[in-house]
């Protein structure tokens, strides 16, 4: 399981990921058209445009299920089909705004599959690279440091007596303290 730190760093590389091929492959595509204006107005749109669209859809297909059930994995593949479609209606619909003429039906569904295409490969080894992270944390948060050994208890912990468990504040205080000071 990921800590939020890690869930956090991934999502803020998956997005610096994003930024970057979705700038770089306007710029493979419409050339001197893709100005930093433009290309960061289309970029920006397609990222944050995907967000509520994501959230939408999860929570329309949620509606479809009973209360807590898990959703079966026909559905999941529904609910990803549906939003594929929408994103590339989106970036198909933003790049004929923003690139106007420049744009025909071989461009636009070329940079938008390439973006999606390298958006699937990119999740996917992100999503490993921190599965791995965050299992090796877990496997080296468990496991002693070297030197350790010493720290660890050579037997269970045995249950304390009722007699014990009345010792006061001041006895413990005046038996960490050597009496001759």
């Amino acid at each position: 399981m990921q800590s939020r730190t890690q869930s956090g760093c991934e999502v803020g590389i998956d997005f610096g990921l994003s930024l970057f091929v979705n700038i770089a492959a306007q710029i493979l595509f419409y050339g001197a058209l893709a100005t930093a204006g433009r290309s960061l107005s289309v970029a920006a749109l397609v990222l944050g445009l995907a967000i509520p669209r994501r959230y939408t859809i999860r929570r329309l297909f949620n509606a479809l299920l009973p209360r807590d059930t898990r959703q079966p994995r026909w559905h999941s593949w529904l609910e990803v089909g549906v939003d594929t479609v929408l994103g590339f209606c989106v970036a198909m619909v933003l790049q004929w705004i923003f690139y106007g003429p420049a744009v025909t039906w071989a461009k636009a569904g070329g940079f938008t599959a390439g973006v999606y295409a390298l958006t699937m490969c990119r999740r996917y080894i992100l999503r490993r690279i921190f599965e791995r992270w965050g299992t090796h944390r877990q496997t080296s948060v468990a496991q002693p440091l070297p030197g350790d050994d010493d720290l660890l208890p050579s037997s269970p912990a045995k249950p304390v007596s009722p007699a014990l468990t009345s010792v006061s504040t001041q006895e413990i205080h005046d038996a960490a303290i050597p009496s001759g000071r």
